[in-house]
């Protein structure tokens, strides 16, 4: 199977956007309308403490702090390949930082 280059792109914004909704099921309690805007009517570079770069619509930042989030991270923030920061201070997070944060190659922050 092969993709031509725009059907790639739509599948891993597609990527961006489950693994998005995945952080989020393992997310709860927090400010009461901490993580509201992430549904599907907005595009998700447009959901709160999301950053998306311009060239690619990909997502290169998330900024969750203050929100008073409870729970763990979910393991699909692996997929988010294009993630250069992460910020999640602030915040009440259990468990282990999730081994996939591993496949976040542009990783260059995480706090």
């Amino acid at each position: 199977m092969s993709f031509k280059p725009a059907s790639a792109l739509r599948l891993g914004k597609e990527i961006d956007r489950l693994a998005l909704l995945a952080l989020k099921d393992q997310l709860v309690g927090g400010s009461p309308r901490a993580l509201n805007s992430w549904n599907d009517s907005l595009h998700f570079c447009e959901w709160q403490g999301v950053q998306c770069n311009r060239k690619h619509q990909r997502i290169s930042t998330l900024h969750l702090t203050y929100l008073g989030l409870d729970g763990i991270i979910s393991p699909f923030i692996g997929n988010l390949t294009f993630l250069k920061e992460v910020h999640f201070s602030y915040n009440k997070l259990k468990g282990n930082i999730p081994m996939e944060f591993g496949h976040l190659r542009r990783l260059l922050y995480l706090n």
